[in-house]
């Protein structure tokens, strides 16, 4: 009898792994509970006061039938070759945030280059990021993470699989028509309100997500919680498909067909 629970869960942002000891059995016992069969994780290194893309791969190579590990690559400051490197080490997709040039500004073109050709999808972060100590060294500007820089990305680099996280908050608008408009271009809900409650006025998503079930398959389950919380983000997304009334078959693409495609893991 097939699996009922299968879900591949984009663990974005701000929570990924802990270098103290027993979070990771940990993450994995509390996101199988919850029918996680497999998570993307990608971790920002130093620049973030978190562990970086060797401790990802290291908990991949740890659990490798859950962890499905992508490499962080900042564009304008890393060359196109590490795409390559990241690649032969077992790296899937890639984390962008920070960049220290636009997302579409045709210096990081060579990046995107080399991830279309390795099938190597990318998890932009979009919007505004937070604040972290050492800002001013590395240049943050959030204007660089507008969700529209990557309607140019995506038109440039068909094949290419893009993720916008978070998407795009507060530009909700510049993502909506991004995704509508584009075939190879998904968004997340991590780390914002999915209740319509705190923020109606900007987070209203059935005016956002107007285009139905054209919409609704432009959404890829993502988190930036920690483990303990999965529960009652699948419940805020769960709520907000019934509001939205999203058929059975998008709603198995939202929480892991389509993520599961994108990196050729079948149905």
């Amino acid at each position: 009898m097939p699996h009922a629970r299968k879900l591949l869960m984009i663990i974005d942002s701000h929570c990924h792994l802990q270098k103290r000891p027993g979070f990771l059995g940990e993450m994995v016992e509390a996101y199988t509970r919850a029918g996680v069969d497999r998570a993307v994780v990608c971790n920002g290194g130093a620049r973030f006061d978190q562990p970086d893309n060797d401790d990802v791969l290291a908990a991949h190579q740890r659990c490798p039938k859950f962890i499905i590990p992508f490499a962080f690559i900042v564009p304008g400051e890393d060359r196109a070759e590490r795409v390559d490197e990241f690649h032969a080490r077992g790296f899937r997709g890639l984390k962008l945030q920070n960049p220290r040039v636009n997302y579409d500004d045709r210096a990081a073109y060579p990046i995107y280059e080399r991830a279309q050709a390795l099938g190597m999808p990318i998890l932009f972060h979009t919007g505004i990021g937070g604040r972290f100590p050492r800002d001013a060294e590395f240049d943050v500007d959030n204007e660089r993470h507008r969700p529209i820089r990557l309607d140019r990305i995506a038109r440039a680099f068909p094949e290419l699989k893009i993720i916008g996280a978070h998407l795009g908050l507060p530009w909700v608008w510049e993502a909506s028509f991004v995704a509508l408009f584009n075939p190879n271009v998904w968004f997340d809900l991590a780390g914002i309100d999915r209740s319509d409650k705190h923020m109606p006025g900007l987070l209203n998503y059935k005016e956002l997500f107007w285009a139905g079930d054209r919409h609704h398959r432009k959404i890829v389950f993502g988190t930036e919680g920690a483990p303990e919380h999965i529960g009652w983000v699948k419940k805020e997304y769960e709520d907000l498909f019934e509001r939205l009334r999203v058929s059975s078959e998008t709603r198995a693409l939202i929480m892991g067909g389509t993520v599961a495609r994108m990196l050729g893991l079948g149905s």
